[in-house]
């Protein structure tokens, strides 16, 4: 599983139980820091800091089953 604007992680614990793996990216590089913090020992997730326009070079090494985001917009 893939989530855009996954912020500091509010969804990921929840995104992993369902899925074999977890990636996340974000535009706000704070956010991408407080994410592995919040998500405490879960396995199975990385989280990435990106420009927002295109996924991350990290999160370009497989095809996903599933891509998630909610709440997202475009920074002007």
């Amino acid at each position: 599983m893939l989530e855009l604007g996954c912020g500091s992680g509010r969804l990921a614990r929840l995104l992993r139980a369902a899925s074999r793996s977890y990636k996340g990216f974000d535009i706000a590089a704070g956010m991408v820091d407080v994410a592995p913090r919040r998500c405490g020992s879960a396995e199975g997730m990385r989280f990435f800091q990106g420009n927002g326009l295109s996924v991350p070079a990290e999160a370009q090494d497989r095809l996903y089953g599933l891509v998630f985001a909610v709440a997202v917009s475009r920074a002007t």
